[in-house]
């Protein structure tokens, strides 16, 4: 969730899908365009992308206000190598808010398949207001130049010793949301809560009977674990199977604070330090001769790159001087406690590099971190104004909170500032408050999926979730990093396809993950 989308488009290689306007074209042409599709109130599947299926589903903006108008959401389907009578079509979301379900299918179908196996239809989306299905959500109402120059300016983490860093972050924050208002007043930004993409998932339900006899069977990792217990909590009785993986605690997210999120944080951290040592020089570039020799090496580059940044000038990484902060090395280091295994070794060699004050191999961060994400927006929807942050003060101490929490990375976890001027209110029919106080009962139970330690949706987290929907299943993976997709598992996959079947892991059940980090 939030960073995930971030580090998506860092650490993976999402597909590029063309947007340019072209003619719509017929059934049976190869589509390599989504806008090649005439949106359809039916699913009216055309081939596309060589390997696959898509079409463009035209849904209300309010299932409850005919006259609210349309909107467009655009699928696409791998179908099952080996079908059977019993395939149905599963359901996929990536996370976010605002990943894209449909660059995440194109880009890595042999990691969906590896976990879901191949009796199965695949199937992913970009939600209302993301991606490529219609009216995206933007601030900036498409001036790339007007973005970049908040992106430039905007930094989302803070040096909690630095009240100049906390005020300015504050006050950019109530500005965008101010700016955000406005720009959204008329357009689809009051449609796109969790719950209004819940209800769009039952409207594909409805139209797929041949592959889902009236129930959902979903996958949703990290914010796509709320989407599913939305729908979960929506529409009990019409789920057919729900594998939810990195699950967000539900009551956090609704109540604006984030604040569960991060509780494992620090601990992941303290395991780079013991794996680093582990691994010996000549496989972590950061290693000394204790664990705790590395903590301390970090804890001083810290502390060094907070009084003297490193300024990047090689024009063959940077197209302008940058320089490398005390936040960028913050943000860094969350960054890579969301995949140990592909990540570490990476951000060892960048540490070493930082001591040297070298800053190229990091440089790309200086980018990546600038500037809010637009999914936030429905955070702040779903949240629906009930954190406070409107004054400084009250910003200071959730900073404070936050770094209590995680010494590490609390202080590059900050997205709730973003709503605190965001006032974008979703219609009665798409609003939603988790009901903390009550169980509820699923036709089929959940899966939910969690490592045991995880930077962002924490094992507690999906603990939480269990108990909440009586008569679901855990599926624990003894491993670091963000979601089972981290940590890929032959355990794992075998688990949940035999939940697909029928099927629920024994009661503490733990699976081993295929690789650590360091290895070969």
């Amino acid at each position: 969730m939030f960073a995930l989308n971030t580090l998506s488009a860092i650490f993976v290689a999402f597909a590029l899908v063309s947007l340019s306007f072209q003619a719509p074209i017929s059934n049976g042409t190869m589509i390599e365009d989504f806008s090649q599709i005439t949106p359809s109130a039916n699913l009216k599947w055309q081939p596309c992308f060589e390997n696959f299926t898509c079409t463009r589903l035209q849904v209300p903006l309010d299932y409850a206000d005919a006259g609210a108008g349309t909107t467009v959401v655009d699928f696409i389907k791998h179908a099952a190598p080996s079908p059977f009578a019993g395939t149905r079509d599963i359901l996929f979301n990536p996370g976010g808010p605002g990943a894209s379900g449909v660059s995440e299918v194109l880009s890595d179908i042999d990691t969906l398949r590896f976990f879901l196996g191949d009796a199965h239809n695949i199937v992913s989306f970009d939600p209302r207001g993301t991606g490529n299905s219609s009216s995206e959500i933007d601030c900036f109402q498409g001036d790339e130049d007007a973005r970049n120059e908040f992106d430039a300016v905007y930094i989302p983490v803070v040096d909690s010793e630095s009240p100049k860093s906390e005020a300015e972050v504050w006050a950019l924050a109530g500005a965008y949301g101010d700016w955000c208002t406005e720009s959204h007043q008329h357009d689809i930004a009051r449609f796109v809560s969790t719950s209004a993409v819940a209800q769009d998932m039952l409207r594909y339900v409805d139209l797929s009977q041949e592959y889902s006899d009236g129930k959902l069977w979903y996958w949703g990792v990290s914010y796509g674990t709320v989407i599913g217990g939305v729908f979960a909590s929506l529409y009990p009785d019409r789920v057919g199977r729900l594998i939810l993986d990195g699950q967000v605690d539900l009551a956090d997210w609704y109540a604006g604070t984030l604040k569960s999120n991060i509780v494992d944080q620090d601990k992941i951290v303290e395991k780079f330090f013991q794996y680093c040592y582990k691994a010996g020089p000549e496989n972590c570039s950061f290693y000394a001769d204790s664990p705790e020799r590395i903590e301390q090496r970090l804890s001083d580059l810290i502390e060094t790159i907070r009084r003297e940044p490193i300024g990047v000038t090689d024009r063959s990484a940077v197209n302008r001087p940058i320089i490398i902060t005390y936040e960028v090395l913050r943000f860094a280091l969350l960054s890579a406690m969301y995949r140990p295994i592909s990540q570490w070794p990476g951000i060892a060699q960048n540490l070493l590099e930082l001591e040297m004050r070298n800053g190229v191999s990091t440089s790309y961060l200086a980018d990546a971190f600038h500037g809010p994400f637009e999914g936030g927006t429905v955070l702040c929807a779903d949240a629906g104004g009930r954190y406070n942050l409107s004054t400084p003060e009250l910003f200071s101490q959730h900073v404070k909170l936050m770094k209590s929490l995680s010494n590490w990375t609390g202080e590059a976890w900050l997205h709730p500032v973003e709503c605190r001027n965001m006032h974008i209110t979703p219609p009665p029919s798409q609003q939603f408050n988790f009901p903390t106080t009550e169980t509820n009962t699923t036709d089929y139970p959940i899966l939910f999926v969690s490592n045991t330690l995880d930077p962002i949706t924490p094992l507690s987290g999906a603990r939480r979730m269990q108990a909440h929907f009586s008569s679901s299943s855990l599926l624990v993976v003894d491993a670091m990093g963000h979601s089972s997709l981290s940590a890929l598992s032959n355990c794992t996959a075998q688990y949940a396809q035999d939940y697909l079947g029928g099927t629920l892991p024994p009661v503490g059940t733990i699976c081993q993950p295929n690789e650590l980090p360091f290895e070969d």
